[in-house]
């Protein structure tokens, strides 16, 4: 993309160059010294070679296991519903082998080079796991407290006892009924396939 922005539109018109053209003719290796002149810019032969290489170089990357991957995505359900999206402004960082993503995705990526996209379906079990029947239950209001008026659909955090510990769970609140209340303590994500549309931006290699 650099050597575009360099040779611009009158470059490509008047000398009808183009990567493989410069490669293949032999006009690196024969005129290195020679000067082109296009809208008052003076390029030579190498610093086109120069930009060729890197270029070249950048393109033929590719990601590879323990790299670290920059990458933008977009995560949908099934039903088309986005449930989580890292654009290019902020874009998420994953170094393979670190147990940071499904093994799925992780293969996926394996052989991508920079701006290449691809899709990515993710089972259950291998994300938020597959809904269980027994962590939906029913409370009374008072157990709730009085400062929460409970809605299908709204997140609450609840607190739990486990071994002697009290924990604060989040839960989805199913259904009101009068005093009844039905919670699920299950992920959102729970029980969902998970479809990753995947760009990766940039590939380093881990210090």
């Amino acid at each position: 993309m650099m050597l575009f922005c360099l040779c611009q539109e009158t470059w490509a018109a008047n000398l009808t160059l183009n990567k493989k053209y410069l490669w293949y003719t032999g006009i690196i290796k024969t005129q290195r010294d020679k000067f082109f002149k296009t809208d008052n810019t003076l390029l030579t032969i190498s610093v086109v070679q120069f930009l060729f290489l890197r270029s070249e170089k950048i393109s033929m990357k590719q990601v590879e296991a323990k790299d670290i991957v920059t990458m933008t995505y977009t995560g949908r359900l099934d039903d088309g519903t986005v449930f989580k999206t890292a654009q290019a402004e902020k874009p998420m960082k994953l170094e393979l082998g670190k147990q940071e993503a499904p093994p799925t995705l992780e293969a996926a990526l394996i052989g991508m080079k920079i701006g290449e996209k691809k899709q990515v379906r993710i089972d259950p079990d291998e994300s938020y796991g597959q809904r269980m029947k027994n962590l939906i239950q029913e409370l009374h209001r008072k157990q709730i407290g009085d400062k929460i008026d409970p809605k299908p659909g709204m997140i609450i955090s609840l607190a739990v006892e486990k071994d002697g510990h009290t924990h604060q769970v989040p839960a989805t609140v199913i259904e009101v009924k009068g005093d009844s209340i039905t919670i699920d303590y299950n992920h959102p994500l729970a029980g969902h396939h998970l479809t990753y549309s995947l760009e990766v931006i940039d590939i380093k290699k881990p210090f």
